[in-house]
C-alpha cells in the first residue's frame, strides 16, 4: 500500500510531514511502533512493561524489583530489551532513574541489539533536534544532571566503545541525547487519554504542530496511530497539537517556548493576537 504521508520542508518549520493523497476525515494516515518505550515509574506498579495493559496483578521481576508483566508470555517476550537494563536498575537500586532516562538507555540498548527488522524510518536518531543552542541555562543545567545520571546508570553495562559504535555521532554524548529525547518523544497513554509511559517515534517526531490540527495520536498498547480529524488535500502538511488547545493563545505560546522552543504563528494564534 503507498503511503499516505511524506517528508517535506515547511515553511518557516523546518523538516515535516505532509500528506501524499487526499486523506478523508476519520483515516488512518499511518502507524508506528516505537523505537523505545518505557511505562512512566509512578505507573511502573499498575501497567504490563511490555505491553503496557493495566492488571491488578502483575508479575515482578525477581532481579530488578521494578519490571512487571501480565504473564510469563509477555516476561519472555520483554527479556530482549529487559536484559541490559535489568542489571542496570539492579546496580541502582534503591534508586530509580527518571522516565527520560531510561528512555534513553533503553534506545542505546535498542540500537546494541537490534532484534527487530524496522521499516525505513522518514526521521532517524541522528536527524532529531536537540535544541540546546535555545535552551536556557537553568534548562541545561537540569538536562546535565539527568546526563550524569545515565552515565552512572549504563556505567557498569555499557562500555564506551559500544557506545561510540551503536549510536550516531551527535548522540553520543548524553546530554545531547538527552536533550534529543526530552523534546522529542510522545507521551503513551491509554483509550481514557491517561498517561502511561513515554516513548519515541523517529518518523512521527516530524509531525509539527498547529493549534488547530489536522491529525490526533492514538495509541493502541505501545503502538502510535495517526488519524485524521478532518478532511486533508494532497501536499497539505500533517499537524498535531503539542499541548492543550483549549488555553489562552499567551499561554500556549508561553508553554511551547519553553517546551519546545519555538514561538507558535499557527493560523489561530495569529488570528487572535489581532483581535486581542
Amino acid at each position: 500500500m503507498a503511503p499516505k504521508l511524506e517528508r517535506f520542508v515547511s515553511p518557516g518549520k523546518g523538516d515535516g510531514l505532509r500528506a501524499a493523497a487526499r486523506i478523508q476525515r476519520g483515516e488512518l494516515v499511518h502507524s508506528a511502533e516505537p523505537l523505545a518505550c518505557c511505562v512512566s515509574n509512578k505507573l511502573s506498579r499498575h501497567f504490563c512493561h511490555h505491553c503496557f495493559s493495566r492488571q491488578e496483578t502483575l508479575l515482578r521481576c525477581s532481579q530488578c524489583k521494578m519490571a512487571r508483566y501480565c504473564n510469563t508470555t509477555c516476561q519472555k517476550q520483554a527479556w530482549i530489551g529487559h536484559k541490559r537494563e535489568c542489571k542496570c536498575l539492579k546496580n541502582l537500586l534503591p534508586r530509580i532513574p527518571t522516565d527520560s532516562v531510561r528512555l534513553a538507555a533503553r534506545i542505546i540498548f535498542g540500537l546494541l541489539n537490534p532484534s527487530q527488522s524496522r521499516s525505513e524510518e522518514l526521521f532517524t536518531l541522528e536527524d532529531h533536534e536537540s535544541h540546546l543552542s535555545s535552551m536556557s541555562e537553568q534548562k541545561k543545567q537540569g538536562l546535565s544532571q539527568l546526563a550524569s545520571v545515565l552515565e552512572l546508570y549504563l556505567q557498569q553495562e555499557v562500555s564506551d566503545l559500544e557506545v561510540t559504535s551503536a549510536l550516531p555521532p551527535s548522540c553520543q554524548e548524553p546530554l545531547s541525547l538527552i536533550a534529543k529525547v526530552t523534546c522529542n518523544c510522545f507521551t503513551i497513554s491509554d483509550g481514557e487519554l491517561q498517561e502511561i509511559g513515554v516513548g519515541l517515534y523517529p518518523s512521527l517526531s516530524l509531525l509539527n504542530h498547529d493549534c488547530r490540527p489536522n491529525c490526533v495520536m492514538v495509541f493502541v498498547g505501545t503502538k502510535l496511530h495517526l488519524r485524521a480529524v478532518r478532511d486533508i488535500n494532497p501536499e497539505e502538511e500533517l499537524t498535531i497539537s503539542y499541548i492543550e488547545t483549549l488555553s489562552l493563545t499567551e499561554d500556549r505560546r508561553i508553554q511551547l517556548e519553553d517546551q519546545y522552543h519555538f514561538a507558535c504563528h499557527c493560523q489561530l494564534c495569529d488570528s487572535q493576537e489581532k483581535t486581542d
